[in-house]
């Protein structure tokens, strides 16, 4: 594990979460990329399993991009059903997080910097690194080369 980058985010706003966890309390310290979590779910990915648990209780998040990018992996995955049941139990002890506006200008800010620089980032993965900054969460995620090198992001590398 290594932490990588920076600071909070300075903007305010709100933290919706979805049915499959309500919380008043401040949003989790971590937020977990689409990899992390398919990789944690899988059987036998023992050091993602260990990773997890060690961070569980200083709060664990996804976003709803993330939610989705899963979710589609599921649907149209060999055993949907099984691993449907799968994902809602993982999902079941997690914060999900809603794309909000000002997680939008997070978003706006952070992509046209990262533009004018030569270094553009996946709309989806933008998104998740804004709904971070915005929380002042640690995005979990084995691929640095996605998250590295976004200003002011903290990452906690998962070895795969």
């Amino acid at each position: 594990m290594s932490i990588v980058g920076g600071r909070k985010a300075r903007r305010r706003g709100g933290c919706r979460s979805t049915p499959y966890r309500r919380s008043s309390r401040v949003p989790a310290k971590y937020l977990l990329d689409s990899d992390v979590c398919i990789l944690a779910v899988r059987k036998g990915n023992a050091s993602l399993t260990r990773l997890v648990s060690a961070i569980r209780p200083d709060g664990l998040a996804i976003s709803v991009i993330t939610y989705g990018e899963v979710r589609e992996g599921v649907l149209y995955s060999r055993d949907p059903a099984r691993n449907a049941a799968v994902w809602a139990d993982f999902v079941a002890g997690v914060d999900v997080v809603d794309v909000t506006m000002t997680i939008a200008d997070v978003w706006a800010e952070v992509r046209g910097a990262l533009r004018e620089r030569g270094r553009p980032v996946s709309d989806n993965d933008l998104l998740i690194a804004a709904t971070a900054l915005r929380f002042g969460m640690t995005v979990v995620s084995g691929n640095l080369r996605h998250f590295g090198h976004i200003p002011g992001l903290n990452v906690l590398l998962a070895e795969r």
